[in-house]
């Protein structure tokens, strides 16, 4: 099928369409030699070798991706990367100017202030691992770097995973028929209740050795993130905050049912809703995980969605409705590899390397974790008029500072 239509521009793989309402922020740093020039030059020549590059696109509709033309193009794209005057917290400025860009249009958006990066994109470009890749990119860009842009991704990716798996393991797929949905919520909003997309971050050098000692110890069977996804639900209900149940969503990245070392392009990860028993043990919910990633529910999810878009694209769920609890969505990206290599001006303990989403309902709170050079990073995104900052931090802090002490020995 051709990706070409007559109203110009390339379509957005329907894959991708269903996150077009969703920003995905990302800030790292410091950095040396960050320099806002040579990342406006690069980008500038980026979308003169590739003008159907989507970053450097224009997104019309949520559906098709429009390149640049005209004289002004490389105007447009350098007007794509700002430069905030580092007032005290270059980290907060740079951070503040993309959260405050419309991504809706031009799904790139950048601001470089003190030896700090931050990008903000509209997620149909990319899922966090891809956002990874990206950042990574043009970091090495704006820092004198001379990143690899030649990447092919694998055409069809979802079509050949959905071959390979279920060709290979053909009784899973009952299994992977059996498809879970959050409840839906029953309760009305508040009177007055207005979005506030808010987030916090900490991040810690000793959280993940602590957790290996507890697993070797303890669990020897269970995943080190599914002990830290444990300790999270834990920190968040001694903070006042329990998970809304009977389950809770966990991402899963579909590219494991791929070669390692293919590239997938856009967004190739889908978040499973999973109902452990007990909910915050971590062996119920590595022995949940264990049994979605066997039966490949992940990808009759991610083909059913994607049907859905094509079918039903304006459906959405009821914006006036919530569990008057968190729904929790636990987003593990794993390591930063990417952002390994680059010029950091910092050791590890004391780089940034923060996280924003658009939260997905009034009722949503997404907690995601990178690792980068041994520190895990934990970010919390929600909405500020739902629950209380000092509470999500809180939670935060528990894990942080005390994430082995809420396990069970």
């Amino acid at each position: 099928m051709s990706t070409h239509q007559a109203g110009g521009g390339r379509r957005v793989a329907y894959r991708d369409r269903a996150w077009t309402a969703v920003r995905m922020v990302r800030l790292i740093g410091p950095l040396h030699g960050l320099c806002p020039a040579d990342l406006r030059t690069a980008l500038i020549r980026r979308q003169a070798a590739d003008p159907y590059w989507p970053p450097l696109c224009r997104l019309v509709d949520g559906r098709r991706w429009v390149p640049r033309t005209g004289l002004g193009v490389a105007a447009q794209v350098a007007a794509l990367v700002s430069t905030p005057a580092p007032a005290g917290d270059p980290a907060g400025q740079a951070l503040a100017a993309v959260l405050a860009a419309d991504v809706d249009e031009a799904p790139l958006r950048l601001a470089v202030c003190g030896g700090y990066l931050a990008a903000a994109v509209n997620h149909c470009v990319a899922d966090g691992r891809g956002f990874n890749t990206l950042l990574g990119v043009l970091a090495a860009d704006a820092t004198g770097g001379d990143p690899d842009h030649s990447t092919t991704p694998l055409g069809a990716p979802l079509a050949r995973a959905l071959l390979g798996h279920f060709g290979r393991h053909p009784r899973s797929v009952p299994a992977a028929l059996r498809l879970a949905r959050p409840p839906v919520p029953r309760q009305q909003l508040p009177a007055g209740w207005r979005p506030e997309p808010s987030h916090a971050s900490v991040r810690s050098a000793r959280l993940l050795p602590a957790l290996r000692e507890w697993r070797s110890t303890a669990a020897p069977a269970v995943s080190t993130a599914s002990a830290l996804f444990a300790a999270i639900l834990r920190a968040f209900a001694a903070a006042g905050l329990p998970a809304r149940g009977p389950g809770v969503t966990i991402l899963v990245d579909a590219r494991r049912y791929l070669p390692a070392t293919t590239v997938v392009s856009g967004n190739f990860a889908f978040g499973q809703y999973l109902r452990p028993d007990p909910l915050d043990d971590p062996v119920a919910i590595d022995t949940a995980v264990r049994a979605e990633l066997a039966a490949g529910r992940t990808l009759s999810m991610m083909a059913a969605r994607t049907a859905h878009v094509m079918l039903a694209p304006h459906a959405s769920r009821a914006a006036d409705r919530w569990a008057g609890a968190p729904a929790i969505t636990l987003t593990h990206f794993g390591r930063a590899e990417p952002l390994v290599s680059l010029p950091w001006a910092a050791p590890p303990p004391d780089r940034r390397n923060v996280t924003a989403l658009s939260p997905a309902g009034p009722d949503a709170v997404t907690v995601s974790v990178a690792e980068l050079s041994g520190v895990l990073h934990l970010d919390a995104s929600f909405h500020a008029t739902s629950f209380a900052a000092a509470d999500v931090r809180h939670a935060l802090e528990l894990v942080r500072d005390r994430a082995v002490e809420l396990l069970p020995r």
